[in-house]
Parts: structure tokens; C-alpha cells; sequence
């Protein structure tokens, strides 16, 4: 305890964690006001929109029809590998054309609402929202369970529910790249500046010295995370009491809130103590950043094109549902094709991402005890 106590005075005495506090605090201060002056508190009318409705799902049939036609001709040139899995789920054109014009999806077209929806920090059962809660309700708006059963060889599975949408989840994936630069830097500066040596004359418990340097980048970062994400909430709720709407704004909605702030700290952790290990092993910032960069950039290459079995330990796929909420996905073969169904949801992910970061950890612990500092 004593030297992760010196750990966190030299973290916090360096200059990027303060920076980064404040440009946080600064970026949630203008996002506060952006939403603020951005918004209208004028509540729309809602009319009858039937043949508005009628029409978008006849538009939304045709291109969907079309869109399936091509790919079941080989023609993915406009169809990117994650589009065309979808549509590999339906046996034909009309079935995929039902699914994806839902006339209720279209329930509030032509409805523009111009208020700030609180609920829109976080959202873990809705994909896209064209108005708030308390007017879609009145048009008839359902969106549904995100999540359905499919028939698979005469087997029924379920496919993965997406992970949650919203302010507070995009924000806390810009927020695990910054993770990254903390628990890289945090040893890769020492090495650069060679101060390694001069902790390790002073305390030669390596290992000791190591743990401590984890537990500072992990309880500084996650500390960062939730508090900036945190710092979100009241910064719009100006916006959400007089340019808009608290509509939907429940206990299960605040339990969620909780819920993504607390868990995208707890991914932060998890990243900037995987960067630092990355760090350890190649004594530089730079390595430790890259590799976690270079790896969120292939893996869906990997594992949605060339392994696909390896969908449901994948690092990036895991991080995101432990934080946002969902279920990981794995496939199936149906046929020529291919479908997701679920493979684990968030407590899944979780042993899954702590199997990474104690691989990480160890072999890092191990090169750091045993290597030459010189």
C-alpha cells in the first residue's frame, strides 16, 4: 500500500493527467451548452401520419428488397462483410423486407422533434431515436425487444442483443483511447527518461514495484472515466429541464446510467493496465499504444471475415459489451451462410476480458522481474 501510495503522487504530479482532467471537464462544460442552445423546448404536434408511414415502408421495402437481391447475386460491391452477414439471416427478399420496414420503426416520420431527450445519455433498448419518449408514445412508436429467435437446422437460437447506444457510451469509448495513452505512458516515460534503475535501487522488490505502478494506472484511470462521464449528467440536465424533456427518465433508466458509467471505468482500467503491461515489454509509449490500436483495427478483419470462431473471445467485442451493455455474438453456420447468435452477455465478457488482462499482466510481470534495466 505504501508504494502504490507513491505511485499515485507521481502519476498525479505528472502533467498529461491533469491535462486530460481539465480538457475533460472543459469538453463537458461546451457539451452542456451545445446541448442547451441547441435544442428548442417547443413540444411538435403529432397528427396522423399514416400515409407518411405507409410510404417510408414501401421506400424502405423496395430498397431493402434490392439491397438483398444483389447480395444473394454475389454483387457485395456496395455491401460491407458485417451488412452481409445480416443479410445471410433471411431466406429471401420479403422476409428481410419485413424485418427492416417494420411499420412501427416509421412511426413517428415526419415528426421533428427538436427538444433534448434526457434519456438519450443512455440507451440500452433502442438503436436510433427521431423523438423523445412522451412523443413517440403518443404516435404509437414501439420499438421492441432488441433480440429475436431464429430456426437454425431445427434448433432455436436467440441473436445477441446490440450493446447500448447514447451520450455517455460514446463518450466512454473516446475515453479508452485517452486509458490507453495514461497506462502506456505511465512506464514508458520512465524508461525514456531512465528513471526505471533509480526506483529499482531504491525499492529492488520488482515485483512489488510493478503491482504498483498496475494498481496506480488502473485506479487512475477508472477514476478519470467515471468521474468525467459522471460530470456529463448534470452538465445537460439544464438542457433536459428547459430546452426539453426528462420523459422515460424511470429507475431502471438511472440504474442504467449507473450501471454504463461505473463498467466503462472499470474497461478503462482494464485497457490502461493492458497498455502498461504492453509498455513494459517493449519500453516505450509508443509500442504499448500501437499494439492496442493496431489490434482494435484487425480484429474484426479476423474475426467477422477469416476466424470466426474466435468472435466470442475477442478483446474489442468483449470491452465494448462489458461497458455498454448487449451480448456477444458468435456464429453459426446455416447453409452456404452464416448467423450471430448470442454466445455470453456482460458477466461473460467480463471473464473474458479479465483472462486478458491477466495474461498481459503476467507476462509482463515476469520480463519486468527478470530483465536488465541497463
Amino acid at each position: 500500500m505504501r508504494l502504490l501510495g507513491i505511485e499515485l503522487r507521481r502519476m498525479w504530479h505528472r502533467r498529461m493527467p491533469r491535462v486530460i482532467v481539465l480538457a475533460g471537464i472543459a469538453g463537458v462544460l461546451v457539451a452542456g451548452g451545445a446541448s442547451f442552445f441547441n435544442h428548442d423546448s417547443t413540444v411538435p404536434l403529432v397528427e396522423d401520419r399514416t400515409a407518411e408511414t405507409e410510404a417510408a415502408v414501401a421506400e424502405c421495402r423496395q430498397y431493402s428488397t434490392q439491397d438483398w437481391e444483389r447480395w444473394a447475386a454475389g454483387d457485395t460491391t456496395e455491401i460491407d462483410p458485417e451488412y452481409g452477414l445480416f443479410l445471410a439471416q433471411f431466406p429471401d427478399a420479403a422476409a428481410y423486407a419485413d424485418e427492416n420496414c417494420r411499420p412501427e420503426y416509421f412511426g413517428d416520420y415526419g415528426i421533428e422533434d427538436h427538444r433534448f431527450c434526457l434519456v438519450t445519455l443512455y440507451e440500452p433498448e433502442v438503436q436510433w431515436r427521431m423523438a423523445c419518449p412522451d412523443i413517440e408514445e403518443s404516435a404509437g412508436v414501439e420499438h421492441g425487444a432488441r433480440g429475436r429467435t431464429i430456426d437454425i437446422g431445427g434448433t432455436e437460437y436467440r441473436t445477441p442483443k446490440p450493446m447500448g447506444t447514447g451520450i455517455i457510451p460514446e463518450t466512454g469509448f473516446l475515453l479508452f483511447a485517452v486509458a490507453a495513452v495514461i497506462g502506456a505512458s505511465f512506464i514508458g516515460a520512465e524508461y525514456k527518461a531512465g528513471t526505471v534503475e533509480s526506483t529499482l535501487l531504491w525499492e529492488p522488490r520488482r515485483i512489488s514495484v510493478f503491482g504498483s505502478k498496475l494498481g496506480a494506472a488502473a485506479l487512475t484511470t477508472l477514476a478519470i472515466q467515471v468521474v468525467l462521464l459522471a460530470l456529463l449528467v448534470p452538465a445537460v440536465l439544464p438542457a433536459a429541464f428547459w430546452r426539453g424533456t426528462t420523459a422515460g427518465a424511470d429507475a431502471d433508466f438511472w440504474t442504467g446510467l449507473v450501471g454504463v458509467i461505473l463498467r466503462s471505468g472499470i474497461v478503462g482500467a482494464a485497457i490502461a493496465v493492458i497498455a502498461l503491461s504492453v509498455s513494459t515489454v517493449t519500453r516505450n509509449t509508443v509500442g504499448g499504444v500501437a499494439v492496442l490500436l493496431g489490434y482494435t483495427a484487425a480484429s474484426p478483419i479476423f474475426t467477422q471475415v477469416l476466424l470466426k470462431r474466435l468472435r466470442p473471445i475477442d478483446l474489442s467485442e468483449n470491452l465494448a459489451v462489458l461497458a455498454n451493455g448487449g451480448e456477444v455474438g458468435r456464429f453459426v453456420r446455416n447453409g452456404a451462410g452464416y448467423d450471430i447468435v448470442v454466445a455470453h452477455g456482460v458477466l461473460g465478457a467480463a471473464l473474458v476480458v479479465a483472462v486478458y488482462v491477466a495474461i498481459a499482466v503476467f507476462i509482463a510481470g515476469v520480463i519486468f522481474a527478470r530483465r536488465d534495466v541497463d
